[in-house]
């Protein structure tokens, strides 16, 4: 399952950059700066590169935007695409980059909601860099009006987009997460396959094992405890959690479960509703994945929201 940002909530998160893009463009040198992180990002993140394929000709329309170079653009667009930099290159969002899994979906989405819109205009601008080699950077002003500018109408039109073909690209981009990732929610599952070995279950006979994956990449294992006195039996995901919790942790991307009767694992295993009280006491439920499994290649992940919505959480007191 990839992860899924909604294109309303893209258009959210990039309206919420927009003033500050405004503001930043006022000061060519920061907007240089700014670029050079988005370079640099891209780099370091190749998948993102490849799914934004079109970010090195926004660079270069930017860039010749704040020298002067070519005007021929809609200074909207332009902080719509220096505003989606500044997103990009934040590493803390609404999801934040440096969390396993996921971390960049937010911004990839974000991204290609701003390439979209200024779909046009980058064509404009490629055909005209094309007719135009060596001219970007020289100082020449182009004040022709481009053919995409942006008026009320055009205003009007594009918020009126296909969001659905908008949708569908996002969604595809953030499907790199399963692909790139998949190694890594296998060994969750593996490893939660293999804390069912030492599940202590001897009145419901029913094993569990969980794999607990914190925001530093190490991961804590922990299957369930039973108790002849019922009340003290502790859950897997717990015990899991309260591994990771006593050594320092506070910070969690996912969990895997697994569990069966006598150790068969025959369908999947959510956590129960204490479990669920739990993890919301640490993780966040816009991105805190719960991964259940039957095997390494069957399973569901679900946000913990979906699990525990409108869930009581130390925020509320």
């Amino acid at each position: 399952m990839a992860v899924k940002i909604g294109m309303n909530q893209a258009k959210e998160l990039l309206e919420r950059e927009l003033d500050g893009a405004e503001e930043l463009l006022k000061n060519p040198p920061e907007v240089d700066e700014l670029l050079s992180k988005l370079e640099s990002f891209l780099r370091d993140i190749p998948v993102a590169g490849e799914t934004l394929s079109e970010v090195p000709l926004m660079i270069s329309m930017i860039k010749a935007y704040i020298t002067r170079s070519y005007t021929a653009v809609s200074p909207k667009v332009i902080a719509s695409l220096v505003g989606a930099a500044v997103y990009m290159v934040k590493k803390t969002d609404l999801i934040p980059d440096d969390m396993p899994l996921i971390g960049i979906a937010d911004d990839i989405a974000v991204m290609l909601l701003a390439l979209k819109i200024s779909g046009p205009e980058l064509k404009a601008y490629a055909e005209w860099r094309d007719g135009n080699k060596g001219a970007a950077g020289d100082g020449s002003v182009f004040d022709t009006e481009s053919p995409a500018a942006f008026d009320a109408d055009a205003d009007r039109v594009t918020a009126e987009a296909d969001w659905n073909a908008v949708t569908r690209e996002a969604e595809a981009a953030a499907g790199y997460v399963e692909e790139h990732d998949a190694a890594v929610i296998k060994e969750l599952i593996g490893r939660a396959a293999a804390a069912m070995a030492f599940s202590y279950s001897p009145y419901s006979h029913f094993t569990v094992g969980a794999a607990l994956l914190c925001g530093d990449g190490s991961v804590y294992t922990g299957c369930n405890v039973e108790n002849a006195a019922y009340g003290p039996t502790i859950c897997a995901e717990r015990t899991a959690f309260v591994k990771a919790v006593s050594e320092g942790h506070r910070d969690f991307a996912a969990i895997a479960i697994l569990g069966g009767p006598g150790g068969a694992v025959k369908d999947y295993c959510p956590p129960c509703g204490v479990c669920r009280q739990v993890m919301a006491e640490f993780c966040s439920a816009e991105t805190f994945r719960i991964i259940t499994a039957r095997s390494a290649e069957d399973y569901q992940i679900h946000l913990l929201r979906e699990y525990l919505p409108d869930g009581f959480g130390p925020g509320m007191l």
